[in-house]
């Protein structure tokens, strides 16, 4: 991240400056700055935490919504089969009957 960066090259900073000689007050403009950076960087965390979790919620919702879709492919194949078995039975079932009365009839 930048700004942990920025953050740490602005301590190194201070503390050169500080031991150069440096007055109360411009001390006291560093360590002002110094925590506004560290509440951005804090602010910074917490906004990077919230997006891996939203990511990670939605990678869960994804999951599941793929899951599901499988699940019914998986149900719409089995009653495609069944189908087709159904209509294999009675198809044979026709064509037996038609070569029973066949040979009845020759009789």
């Amino acid at each position: 991240m930048q700004l942990s960066q920025y953050l740490g090259e602005y301590r190194q900073q201070r503390l050169a400056r500080a031991s150069q000689g440096m007055g109360a007050l411009q001390w006291n403009d560093f360590q002002r700055f110094l925590e506004r950076l560290e509440d951005a960087e804090r602010s910074q965390q917490r906004d990077c935490e919230w997006c891996r979790q939203a990511v990670e919620q939605a990678r869960q919702q994804w999951q599941e919504a793929r899951q599901h879709q499988r699940a019914m492919e998986t149900l719409t194949e089995q009653e495609a089969m069944r189908l087709l078995a159904e209509q294999t039975r009675r198809e044979q079932k026709q064509t037996d009957e038609l070569a029973t009365r066949a040979f009845m009839r020759k009789d």
